[in-house]
């Protein structure tokens, strides 16, 4: 990482990374994870590359609610 000049948002993400890694590794398939979310990164990419920098923000912030979403549901011991 470091890439961004700040050593405290490089532990944070450090530390998401590392709880990302726990919670995958206690599923019982990630891929169905992962899977959904491929042609949506393609899409995201598409936006970008076209300049459609506000769009691209909605859809990214939607897209991270949805991952959010996923991940508490497959981490939830009570499901």
């Amino acid at each position: 990482m470091a890439a961004n000049g700040s050593p405290r948002l490089d532990e944070a993400m450090r530390r998401l990374l590392a709880e990302l890694r726990l919670v995958f590794h206690v599923m019982e398939n990630p891929r169905l994870l992962h899977e959904p979310f491929v042609e949506r990164n393609r899409a995201l990419l598409e936006l970008l590359e076209a300049g459609r920098a506000e769009e691209a923000a909605a859809f990214l912030e939607a897209y991270l609610d949805d991952a959010e979403q996923l991940l508490i549901h497959a981490y939830d011991p009570n499901r």
